[in-house]
């Protein structure tokens, strides 16, 4: 990726810069609560800093992140037990849509939100999806930070 991430913690508000445009949530938005989100993205550094995003808005979030779709499958069937799953589509190995399609086999309950620079939001919801969010309309800032908490704050609740 081109962007730059950067997340911080300081006197108790949460400053997320990507490119250059900083965004802010005051610790009275953090929720509590004991959830567990996989995420799936081949991306090392796009995870970590969605899981330290995640787990600074929602402190009692745990997030577990797997590099693809055929370890998400596995841990999804042998794991279970997941509050929501969020997993990019392109990845080695398996892709998002595969995954999500094996997982819809044997669970057809745990919100899973498709997280993707690929234009297939109709074929993921069609597919199972419980939610869409584009990569590319985040980095480019048409879906915020406040968006996104908003959709994973819908489905931990």
């Amino acid at each position: 990726y081109k962007s730059s991430y950067i997340i911080h913690k300081s006197r108790g508000n949460i400053l997320f810069r990507a490119n250059g445009i900083d965004n802010y949530f005051d610790d009275h938005r953090c929720i509590k609560m004991s959830k567990k989100i996989m995420l799936a993205d081949d991306a090392e550094g796009l995870r970590n800093s969605i899981s330290y995003l995640i787990t600074s808005m929602m402190p009692d979030v745990e997030v577990e992140q797997v590099e693809n779709g055929k370890i998400a499958v596995e841990k999804a069937r042998c794991n279970g037990k997941y509050s929501l799953i969020m997993m990019d589509n392109a990845m080695l190995e398996m892709g998002g849509l595969e995954a999500l399609k094996k997982i819809r086999e044997f669970d057809k309950q745990t919100p899973i939100i498709m997280f993707s620079t690929d234009n297939i939001e109709e074929e993921a919801l069609k597919l199972g999806a419980t939610a869409y969010i584009s990569k590319n309309d985040f980095i480019q800032r048409k879906v915020s930070i406040s968006d996104v908490y908003e959709i994973l704050e819908q489905y931990l609740t």
